[in-house]
């Protein structure tokens, strides 16, 4: 009797961690997704952290 009820909560266990993993890969595949999309949708990105890096480096070379 109390191998049977251990069974039934290994078994639910194992359903819901398979669950949670499925759902948050789903979740991060969706982010992966629209993260590509924005960024090859809109090219100005690369150039906006190009200046940045570029005006921090030249502050710091005037200290």
């Amino acid at each position: 009797m109390l191998g049977d009820r251990i069974e039934k909560y290994n078994s639910a266990s194992r359903k819901r961690k398979t669950k949670t993993s499925y759902n948050s890969r789903k979740k991060l595949m969706s982010a992966k997704n629209e993260l590509s999309s924005s960024l090859t949708s809109s090219n100005c990105y690369e150039t906006s952290v190009e200046t940045e890096e570029s005006t921090v480096s030249s502050s710091r070379s005037d200290v």
